[in-house]
């Protein structure tokens, strides 16, 4: 399977590494198998570990997201910000490492979420 890049996503998906690139390799895996519309999203891996430096950065070789790489723990909220700056979706979704896709559902969410009021 080949995967791209893409430059104009609906939604940014956000996951900060600190201490779980296991969990997180999982995360991605089923995102990317179960999302069969690639050119909806995004996905951004802010990392917190230095220690998990070489890991994550072979990761990225397999799968298609783009890896910021902290010199220290600089945080979740700070990560998130991070991350959140270089996001070129117009929906931004924060997500644990720790979460699995059990079936497609961002068309579902991004539809959703386009539909609601834009003052709440």
């Amino acid at each position: 399977m080949i995967f791209t890049m893409i430059t104009n996503p609906t939604i940014t998906l956000v996951f900060v590494n600190f201490q779980s690139v296991w969990s997180l390799s999982l995360a991605l895996e089923s995102l990317f198998l179960q999302e069969p519309h690639k050119d909806f999203f995004e996905v951004i891996v802010f990392n917190n570990d230095v220690k998990e430096r070489s890991a994550l950065k072979q990761l990225s070789r397999l799968l298609p997201f783009r890896l910021i790489q902290s010199e220290s723990n600089v945080g979740f909220g700070q990560g998130v910000n991070m991350a959140a700056a270089q996001a070129q979706g117009t929906i931004l979704g924060l997500l644990n490492p720790d979460t699995r896709w059990l079936r497609e559902s961002l068309i579902e969410i991004g539809g959703f979420l386009k539909e609601q009021p834009k003052d709440t």
